[in-house]
């Protein structure tokens, strides 16, 4: 099975965790619980016609773990940056994340969510001021909501299809079965696993 890291980066309380749990668990989650240091869900999505798994990182947006953050930047292969569009301030702090991300790799691959598209009357950002943003970093740009499910699945597959497509350009994928990913052993259904071990921890930095 072909394997995919995500790594989810963003202000506190724009709504990473509830993104991912919607994808993986089909329904939205309303009550808010901060993420401390790095959150791991799976999801099996299908691209055409291939069965991929998506390794979800959620990280924190507190700067006390954003050490945590830079050794998952560095081994994920797309990043999706959020903010929420009722958070003027999570907008700009975008430029901030991207700015971290760049300093330890390149920006190939990016994909922007602005969150909490359900909530019209809060809110501070356009769509177009959100796609003007995406298209200076060349991201794809989404206005989802984790409430709703509005675009979770197909933003999430774009940023799958984003590492699958430079992998076939570079000539680096020629068979169904290429694992993408440091991780051989999971081939489990959908699972959210809140709080990564710290022996997954030590695999991501190499000990």
């Amino acid at each position: 099975m072909q394997k995919v890291k995500i790594l989810l980066v963003g202000n506190d309380q724009v709504g990473k965790t509830a993104l991912s749990f919607y994808l993986c668990n089909n329904y939205g989650k309303h009550t808010y619980e901060r993420t401390i240091g790095v959150d791991l869900c799976l999801k099996n999505i299908n691209i055409n016609g291939d069965r991929v798994q998506l390794h979800i990182y959620d990280s924190s947006g507190s700067k006390r773990y954003q050490h945590i953050s830079e050794i998952y930047i560095k081994t994920s292969e797309v990043v999706i940056l959020i903010y929420s569009v009722t958070d003027r301030q999570s907008f700009i702090d975008i430029e901030y994340w991207i700015e971290c991300v760049s300093k330890i790799k390149s920006l190939n691959n990016l994909v922007i969510i602005g969150n909490k598209s359900d909530q019209g009357s809060f809110r501070e950002i356009s769509y177009n001021d959100g796609k003007e943003l995406a298209d200076k970093y060349q991201a794809s740009f989404f206005e989802c909501s984790a409430i709703n499910g509005t675009n979770v699945e197909l933003a999430f597959k774009t940023a799958a299809e984003k590492v699958i497509n430079q992998y076939i350009s570079e000539g680096y994928l020629d068979s169904d079965n290429v694992d993408f990913t440091i991780f051989n052993d999971y081939d489990t259904d959908d699972i959210s696993c809140w709080g990564i071990t710290l022996e997954v921890l030590k695999k991501l930095i190499g000990l």
